[in-house]
């Protein structure tokens, strides 16, 4: 989303977000076909905290090579593949209202 300013949390009060999104991974292991499994759960959530999206993500990769190195090469992927959900479904919302100077929203 190179069109997007991204901040990670924790930040200031002072900044000010459209939107949040909270990610839970809830498996990240070596599969015994030797592929890598991620899955996870996310939400995007409003300026006020309110849920706009939550949706589940499950990416499968296949390792290349052998040992730890393989399977952090195949977690990296699958981990890309997560974060392309994340992506498309921030695309896929409304853009965020402007407020104006008078306190208005355009």
């Amino acid at each position: 989303l190179p069109d997007r300013r991204v901040v990670a949390a924790p930040f200031a009060p002072s900044v000010v977000v459209d939107h949040r999104v909270d990610v839970t991974i809830t498996e990240a292991t070596r599969q015994t076909d030797g592929t890598v499994l991620v899955e996870a759960r996310f939400a995007l959530m409003g300026p006020k905290g309110e849920t706009l999206v939550q949706q589940r993500s499950s990416h499968r990769a296949k390792v290349a090579v052998a040992g730890s190195g393989g399977a952090v090469t195949g977690a990296n992927e699958a981990l890309a593949g997560l974060s392309r959900d994340i992506a498309d479904a921030l695309r896929a919302l409304p853009p965020p209202a402007q407020e104006k100077p008078d306190g208005s929203v355009r």
